[in-house]
């Protein structure tokens, strides 16, 4: 059977020692590689992989990271980390990986997990993600700037916003960045703890919330204020009242 499977692994190396081994086991498959984290987003989006080889130390990006970017509609593929450390496997089984290899990979060994990949093609691991019940939150946020990617502690992040089809991180210092997620997706993958959709169109970090005027929330540090439904009042009021 033909499937699409993507390498990931900041070693060229290391890339091209899996790749000849699953062309091996795979040649009727499309296989490629990615060196790259960042591109791998890409990649992954507008490839869309049936199985994704992934590596977790990596610059820039981790392969946990890079998970936390993926949106829900492209977690289609069946995962499968490749490793060089074996301390990270039950971090990898709570994403619902099928397999977990350590470099070198044996052949033996990832024939099984081809087949394990095989079975899970169907969309199993997207399932097993919606049905984690501690499913990590965000930590930092990539965003891209001026063709590079740059990582924004959450706790530095004072709101979102949904403008012209994208979303807009705007941070402590007044900075302001394009955002990958969706506000849906960001408050699904924020600490509730902290952020809290105060509008349709505006996602706010409770931390930098001074005050309450009228259907406007008074954000502290000059940053301006930001809308509140009605709908979202009382809750915002309770939030703040509690934080």
């Amino acid at each position: 059977m033909h499937y699409k499977i993507l390498i990931v692994d900041d070693e060229p190396k290391a890339c091209a020692n899996l790749l000849s081994k699953v062309e091996a086991l795979e040649p009727d498959s499309d296989v490629r590689t990615c060196t790259s984290p960042v591109k791998a987003l890409d990649e992954i989006s507008s490839w869309q992989p049936d199985m994704v080889f992934l590596d977790i130390k990596m610059p820039v990006l981790s392969g946990f990271e890079l998970l936390d970017h993926i949106s829900e509609d492209h977690r289609k593929f069946a995962l499968i980390f490749c490793t060089a450390y074996s301390e990270y496997a039950v971090d990898a089984f709570d994403r619902a990986a099928v397999d977990y290899l350590l470099k070198p990979v044996d052949p033996e060994r990832l024939k099984k997990a081809l087949l394990k990949g095989h079975r899970a093609v169907s969309g199993s691991w997207s399932k097993a993600v919606d049905s984690l019940q501690d499913k990590p939150f965000l930590r930092r946020i990539a965003v891209k700037l001026r063709g590079r990617i740059e990582l924004i502690d959450c706790e530095a992040i004072a709101y979102f916003s949904s403008e012209s089809h994208e979303t807009i991180l705007y941070t402590s210092d007044g900075k302001e960045y394009v955002c990958d997620f969706s506000l849906a997706a960001l408050e699904q993958r924020l600490d509730p703890r902290y952020f809290i959709r105060s509008h349709r169109a505006y996602l706010v970090n409770v931390s930098f919330i001074a005050s309450l005027d009228g259907q406007s929330a008074i954000l502290c540090d000059m940053l301006g204020t930001i809308p509140v439904s009605k709908r979202k009042k009382a809750e915002v009021k309770k939030k703040i009242t509690d934080f």
